[in-house]
């Protein structure tokens, strides 16, 4: 009522109500495009927190940036990256990607393939493969059910063994650290078997015309 009676009022002296409306009405339109951004940044921040799928000093990736996670804002998520970087990431962006929260592993997978020379015989590397595995079953950091070693590839210029397991760590750094043990214990392993391990070569034949 007292909205009608104000224009009213101003029509009552000349004035334009119609060109006041429609003024309002796009300034009122202009505001919301404007705004767009920031109401898509909140709302994403709410899904955050209420879904919560990271949390600070989770290791994450998100499209092609990874980074740990340093704070979470209402408009933005900022990302410190591993060449110490800090990127920040619209939370509207957040919350609609699919976002790899690899700060969660309970365990961490190490693959490797070994290649071995084609002067190795079968028996060597039925060996290797065997001592790889009893390796790794005796590690008590390395998940039993996640372990396979066996040759599975003639390559180009080595005959690959495949060697899988999964770490029980918590931590990049403790993982890192006894993947090394792990991979050190296996050269140990070839060298005893006097197992040669295959670097890529190329041989060129010439022939006389």
């Amino acid at each position: 009522i007292v909205f009608l009676g104000t224009l009213l009022a101003l029509q009552s002296f000349g004035i334009n109500v119609v060109s006041i409306l429609a003024g309002l009405g796009l300034g009122g339109l202009a505001l919301a495009l404007a705004a767009q951004d920031t109401a898509a940044n909140l709302f994403g921040s709410i899904t955050i927190f209420l879904d919560q799928p990271f949390k600070v000093n989770d290791l994450i990736k998100v499209r092609d940036i990874e980074g740990t996670v340093e704070s979470i804002g209402f408009r933005s998520t900022r990302l410190r990256t591993g060449y110490n970087s800090l990127i920040t990431v619209p939370n509207s962006v957040m919350a609609k990607e699919n976002i790899d929260n690899m700060g969660v592993r309970n365990r961490r997978r190490s693959r490797q393939i070994i290649g071995l020379t084609y002067e190795t015989p079968p028996e060597k590397i039925e060996a290797f493969c065997q001592q790889v595995q009893s390796l790794l079953k005796g590690h008590d950091k390395v998940h039993p059910d996640t372990i396979n070693v066996a040759f599975n590839n003639f390559n180009q210029s080595s005959l690959d063994v495949l060697v899988n397991f999964h770490l029980m760590v918590g931590t990049i750094q403790e993982e890192l650290r006894l993947q090394q043990e792990i991979f050190l214990d296996i050269l140990k392993i070839a060298k005893a078997l006097e197992a040669d391990i295959a670097y890529q070569t190329q041989m060129v034949y010439q022939k006389n015309l």
